[in-house]
């Protein structure tokens, strides 16, 4: 995933394929899961692709997600 806050040109075609998103925090909000569902698509072999992150406050301390597996020539 990008980890700025601006969307590139070359990541809308991607974005067309996500399906749904699914969030979820601890109870004690310490740490916050991010599920993004994707189509089948021309760009990763993954369905799913998981971002987590260990929050303090309203500040993200840490994060970390899955790997994303590019089919080849397709990493943007």
């Amino acid at each position: 995933m990008i980890a700025s806050s601006e969307l590139r040109q070359c990541d809308e075609p991607i974005l067309k394929t996500l399906t749904r998103i699914e969030a979820t925090k601890t109870e004690d909000e310490s740490k916050l899961t991010v599920k993004f569902h994707f189509a089948p698509n021309d760009y990763f072999t993954n369905t799913v692709i998981t971002k987590e992150f260990d929050i303090e406050g309203d500040e993200i301390k840490k994060s970390h997600g899955d790997t994303i597996e590019w089919k080849e020539g397709k990493n943007v």
